[in-house]
């Protein structure tokens, strides 16, 4: 964990090596637990769960509690009770009332943005009336967005990415052949570790590129397989294959396809664009020329501060450093700059050559359109290469 890490860029920040709940409830009882999807937060909180049972025996109780499950007509008296119940049947809300008052309580509660928007003011009314009312137990709550609580008395604590000797570990611990693991860490030290960090310090992208080795280095030159396969766990894999019942509710739409597509064109352009970084003022503008707005019923939904609520907190594609938003791996606009286009019509990929062959574009990405060329190879040569050859050859003329 990394105490009071609230936002990327603290150096000084205190280091909680282990998961003791002495350490974590040290400085304050109520602690906001952030990390990107995919961190190991739901790991994290369950294992912490475990070291509260072994560390207090019958001193203190502690509740493990999914949030998702708020959406079901619970309120949080309900999952406390069930939290308990699961173990020993004859609990009743009495005998956690007593646990809460007398500072016995260590409520665990995973996925605050999992709760539904409609919902969440009720669920904020009763988590205040609830912290105030048992100040003396303690509450941790896990989220990737920490905007959520940003008026709430609760102390931030980031997760911290693994670093490379805990990546080999984890790949150790994988069933797999032998020789693919010795493989694969030996390309994490030799150069994954630079090229693709994020994606080795995270475990879930960790576990997902490990598991797919033999699949991608068969393919060395298919660099936009590993994006396609990471940016599909992003966006809706990892919760789903983790949690049957959950579906990831977006803000600005009604699904993860309807968000890909309009996601995919912002990419488009602002790639195309050579643009990386960007103020709400830029984005707002940006967002409101995207011609697939078009395509949604509901255009009231697609505002700013949903777009960039499902980008950054439901995708975790994008996250805000210093008043301004930027990808989490600028390979993802690559990817869906490359993945937009392979699927536009005729006419949008002839435009594109058009753009590209206009000395006056700001684009110079030789990665994003090598994607493309690798999605579209016959396309791209039809519609892009050709005309841009024709339009410059001149015919030699006979002298006689």
């Amino acid at each position: 964990f990394r105490s009071d890490a609230s936002k990327a860029g603290i150096e000084d920040a205190n280091i909680i090596s282990d998961l003791n709940p002495d350490e974590i409830f040290r400085d304050e009882n109520r602690v906001l637990l952030i990390g990107m999807e995919g961190i190991a937060k739901t790991m994290l909180i369950r294992k912490l769960f475990i070291n509260c049972l072994e560390k207090y025996g019958n001193d203190k109780l502690p509740f493990l509690i999914t949030l998702r499950n708020y959406d079901k007509g619970r309120n949080l008296h309900n999952l406390l009770t069930d939290a308990i119940k699961i173990y020993d049947s004859s609990f009743k809300w009495g005998d956690v009332n007593n646990a809460l008052l007398n500072g016995k309580g260590i409520v665990l509660m995973d996925g605050l943005d999992e709760i539904s928007p409609e919902k969440f003011s009720q669920f904020h009314e009763e988590l205040t009336s609830l912290t105030k009312s048992y100040s003396k137990s303690s509450f941790l709550i896990t989220t990737r967005n920490y905007n959520l609580l940003s008026d709430s008395n609760f102390q931030l604590m980031g997760v911290m990415p693994f670093y490379e000797q805990q990546s080999v570990e984890l790949i150790g611990k994988l069933v797999l052949p032998q020789d693919e693991k010795d493989s694969f860490i030996a390309d994490i030290k030799d150069k994954y570790i630079f090229s693709h960090q994020e994606y080795v310090t995270n475990p879930m992208l960790l576990t997902l590129m490990a598991m797919n080795y033999q699949k991608l280095k068969a393919a060395p030159d298919n660099r936009y397989q590993l994006y396609e396969i990471a940016y599909d766990t992003l966006l809706e894999k990892h919760d789903r294959e983790d949690k049957d019942d959950y579906i990831k509710r977006f803000s600005s739409v009604n699904n993860a396809d309807d968000f890909s597509l309009l996601f995919k064109e912002f990419c488009a352009r602002t790639c195309r664009d050579n643009e990386l970084t960007f103020t709400e003022q830029k984005f707002s503008s940006i967002l409101n020329k995207l011609m697939v707005r078009n395509d949604f019923g509901n255009k009231s939904r697609i505002t700013k501060r949903n777009v960039l609520d499902d980008i950054c907190y439901k995708a975790c594609l994008m996250y805000e450093k210093e008043s301004e938003y930027t990808f989490l791996h600028r390979s993802f606009q690559e990817y869906l700059f490359a993945a937009y286009y392979a699927e536009a019509d005729d006419e949008r990929l002839t435009n594109l050559g058009r753009f590209l062959g206009d000395k006056g574009n700001k684009f110079n990405n030789e990665e994003a359109f090598m994607m493309l060329y690798e999605m579209a190879p016959d396309r791209v040569e039809q519609l892009m290469f050709y005309p841009y050859l024709k339009g410059i050859y001149i015919p030699m003329t006979r002298i006689y």
